[in-house]
């Protein structure tokens, strides 16, 4: 199976080539080989090249335009790791060149967008699978496990996520190579422009956590936020998709509600917890020092307390989960044993190639997480609660007109 890679940052250099070698090490996805890369920064993908050479024992070609690659080399599925407003262009230009495609988060910027790749991949017939690490975490899966089968909080009523985290504004590394010639990967902040990145951490790393509260507590309803972004200087600006601070409240259509807080743009103290509430007890993540816990859920522990009392550590829930588990459910969800979220996403991918079947998530599944924080960002816009069916059916979408003016599909 050849694979191009398109995209070469730090995403795409530290966990997906690394997670390739890792799932190859477990004796899995040996068929799989990096057939060529590409990156508008030419010293990115020589260095990712590099990195292939070394690890795999062959160098992929390399392009700074990925159209050519596409032209030149055969391949069968590409792994596209491009800043948010290029990945259904990029999408797009794949299928249209008979390849599958997985993609990093947060799938893309608009429902316009968005429906434009899906239907791409239709008419492709080929996978279209969408790159959401957490949601694969053993600490996330036993999670969902406790919830939704073993059902130990019984029915889901309520959680409280909350994570201020004041930080001082750091300076990117400088964007050149060495004057001594050492190539340095180049970063460039396309994330401050909201027409490549889609907004600011609501719909970036807070797409990771749109995808694990569908995962844990069922399909939202109805959202209601306010967003700020604090400046250093005083300034206070609101819902102009450079949030730094986020006050969500979920209403799922199973009834739950869940109320999302955080910052990184206050000053002072800080306060961190994430406890999740049904009519039979509660799971806490206790991972809360991480700086991304808010947006990364049961990554470094957790406990759960039963309405009688009953202390259960996330490794204990942990273990339950793999001993409910046949063998070849245990193979689907840690092939080999492997538990990096990366791996198994991309394993999870190639075996949707070889088999036919439906990735664990598709195109659909992207659709249905990108409209929560696109209704987030809508609801921050009007002041007013905003269902969710109406996202996702574009009958409500002032916040994405400004991003799609720019995206012709």
């Amino acid at each position: 199976m050849k694979l191009g890679l398109i995209g070469c940052g730090g995403i795409a250099r530290n966990r997906h080539l690394p997670a390739l070698e890792r799932l190859q090490s477990a004796n899995r996805d040996r068929d799989v080989e990096i057939t060529a890369v590409a990156d508008a920064v030419l010293v990115n993908a020589e260095i990712a090249a590099d990195w292939a050479a070394e690890h795999f024992g062959q160098r992929p070609r390399v392009f700074i335009d990925y159209h050519q690659m596409l032209n030149d080399v055969s391949l069968d599925a590409v792994d596209i790791c491009l800043p948010h407003g290029l990945h259904h262009v990029a999408g797009i230009d794949a299928f249209r060149a008979g390849l599958h495609v997985v993609l990093e988060k947060p799938f893309t910027v608009t429902m316009k967008t968005g429906q434009a790749l899906v239907a791409a991949s239709k008419t492709a017939h080929k996978v279209l699978a969408l790159a959401v690490p957490m949601r694969r975490l053993p600490g996330q899966r036993a999670a969902a496990w406790a919830i939704n089968q073993a059902r130990l909080l019984g029915t889901p009523w309520a959680f409280f996520c909350h994570d201020v985290r004041p930080r001082p504004a750091t300076q990117r590394p400088s964007a050149s190579p060495t004057p001594g010639g050492e190539r340095r990967p180049i970063r460039e902040n396309w994330r401050a422009d909201r027409v490549m990145s889609g907004g600011a951490m609501v719909v970036d790393s807070g797409f990771h956590f749109m995808d694990s509260i569908r995962m844990l507590f069922g399909e939202v309803d109805q959202v209601y936020a306010e967003l700020r972004g604090f400046g250093p200087d005083g300034a206070v600006s609101v819902h102009e998709g450079r949030e730094n601070t986020a006050i969500v409240t979920f209403t799922f259509e199973n009834g739950a509600i869940g109320s999302w807080t955080w910052s990184a743009g206050l000053v002072g103290q800080g306060a961190a917890s994430l406890v999740l509430y049904g009519s039979e007890g509660s799971l806490e993540d206790t991972g809360t020092h991480s700086q991304y816990a808010v947006y990364h859920l049961f990554m470094n522990g957790g406990e759960l307390t039963t309405r009688s009392g009953e202390k259960i550590s996330l490794d204990e829930l942990k273990e339950r989960h793999l001993a409910s588990l046949s063998e070849a459910e245990k193979e689907n969800l840690f092939p080999g044993g492997v538990t990096d979220e990366f791996a198994i996403e991309l394993h999870d991918f190639f075996e949707a190639i070889r088999s036919g079947r439906r990735p664990e998530v598709d195109g659909e599944d992207g659709l249905r997480t990108l409209a929560l924080p696109l209704a987030v960002y809508e609801s921050a816009y009007t002041k007013q609660a905003v269902k969710i069916a109406p996202i996702l059916n574009r009958e409500t979408h002032v916040y994405q007109d400004i991003i799609d003016m720019h995206w012709p599909v």
